[in-house]
């Protein structure tokens, strides 16, 4: 029995020589080029594996380069293996190092089931993203990191935070400090190193104007004059109004009165501006014919439609008096609204 196990051992050393002798004849045939995995295939390189590899440990390349070492590893665990990634402790994580280096600074990436780090070499290195298309020229990259972490996009060298080189859609708003603003309000600049802020503004929209369309012959009662109403939807709190309107007002007969004039919004009388009080006398003083105008401010107390007008009466005298006209008369009037969005 013992002889038997003797003469198995023998046989298995011979074997596993002539093995060895195949894999050297192999390899000085090959020109040195390693091949596993593989039936009949011609190794390409040093080591040629076809199929799966299991590495348990680092893998490290490295080849001379200039007047330096380009150095690249690919290892698991929590922390790097070149520049200064070899202290990092990214909250004690293990995961997959990816790290290149060829001036004693590293750049890599880092990732695990929770996290993906990504960094360029320190100093004044500036982490790029290109397209294919840029090579071999290295065109303007698309996406820019800057040591100071400017971000530049379709720009080589960001020199704020945000530096783009064309247009910028965006389909969300725009919140400096954290404040949207409100509708129909404007950006205002506050100057160099800070937010700007939201303000009021006047723009097209935000101007109303209609004209007086007929005559009215006034009485000792408010009347509005025809044609100079005005009603603005969805008006906000705090929006301000600036109210300005100019007419005419005729005595038809040899008297004299005073006539008053203001400005309305929702039937009550606006309280700062927009009143006018004149005389005509086409009795002693001739003066049949005075022109009006004001301007009125208001504020919107409270979300909601509001309407505007202008009202005459005569306050005092007698006689005939017309105020107003239409668009082929002198005496036409005009009412304009200007909003200045809260």
């Amino acid at each position: 029995m013992k002889l038997k196990q003797l003469l198995n051992t023998i046989d298995n050393i011979k074997k596993f020589v002539i093995f060895l002798l195949l894999i050297v004849i192999f390899i000085s045939v090959q020109s040195q080029n390693v091949g596993i995995g593989g039936t009949a295939f011609l190794p390409l390189e040093r080591l040629h594996i076809e199929g799966n590899e299991y590495l348990n440990g680092n893998l490290y390349v490295k080849t001379n380069y200039g007047s330096g070492s380009l150095i690249g590893t690919v290892h698991h665990g929590t922390s790097g293996l070149l520049g200064q990634t070899t202290t990092a402790n990214l909250f004690g994580m293990e995961g997959f190092w990816l790290e290149g280096s060829s001036d004693g600074e590293g750049a890599g990436i880092f990732m695990n089931g929770n996290s993906i780090y990504m960094w360029s070499p320190g100093d004044a290195d500036i982490f790029r993203i290109y397209d294919e298309d840029d090579f071999p020229a290295i065109n303007t990259p698309k996406f820019v990191i800057n040591g100071t972490g400017y971000v530049g996009i379709n720009k080589s060298v960001p020199t704020q935070w945000l530096d783009v080189v064309g247009n910028v859609q965006f389909s969300g708003a725009l919140m400096p400090n954290g404040l949207s603003g409100n509708s129909g309000q404007v950006l205002k600049s506050n100057g160099a190193g800070v937010a700007p802020s939201w303000a009021g503004a006047v723009t097209s929209q935000d101007i109303y104007s209609v004209e007086s369309t007929a005559g009215i012959t006034l009485n000792s009662g408010w009347q509005i004059i025809t044609g100079e109403s005005i009603t603005i939807n969805g008006l906000t709190a705090g929006d301000r109004c600036i109210i300005q309107y100019s007419g005419n007002a005729l005595m038809n007969t040899v008297s004299y009165a005073n006539v008053d004039v203001a400005a309305f919004v929702n039937g009550a009388m606006i309280s700062i501006g927009g009143y006018v009080r004149l005389s005509l006398d086409y009795d002693v003083a001739w003066i049949s014919w005075q022109n009006f105008s004001s301007i009125a401010r208001y504020t919107i107390p409270a979300n909601g439609d509001y309407t505007f007008d202008v009202r005459a009466m005569r306050a005092s005298g007698s006689g005939t008096i017309t105020v107003g006209g239409n668009s082929t008369q002198a005496a036409e009037g005009v009412l304009v609204i200007y909003v200045l969005k809260n």
